[in-house]
């Protein structure tokens, strides 16, 4: 996690650190910031989220499509989805 803050996962009740990292090659510099937000979306949500994208290092982001200055690629962006029977 390079500049980022150290993320306490203790803290985090609805996500794992995995749920985070790049599907190719499992790094992950995802902002602490947003992981903390995202937690207490779900929290209020009441409703599941499930990681679809998280980090990405640059060569899984340039195989996906993205842009070259993609916000998953700063650990800045994540996607995500909601099961279709509670959406």
């Amino acid at each position: 996690m390079n500049h980022r803050e150290l993320i306490d996962w203790d803290r985090i009740k609805f996500f794992s650190k995995k749920e985070f990292n790049c599907s190719c090659c499992e790094t992950s510099n995802i902002s602490a910031n947003l992981v903390l937000k995202l937690d207490l979306a779900r929290e209020l949500a009441e409703t599941p989220f499930i990681i679809t994208s998280g980090y990405r290092c640059p060569k899984h982001n340039r195989e996906v499509g993205g842009v070259k200055d993609s916000a998953h690629v700063k650990g800045l962006a994540v996607d995500i989805a909601v099961p279709d029977n509670v959406a």
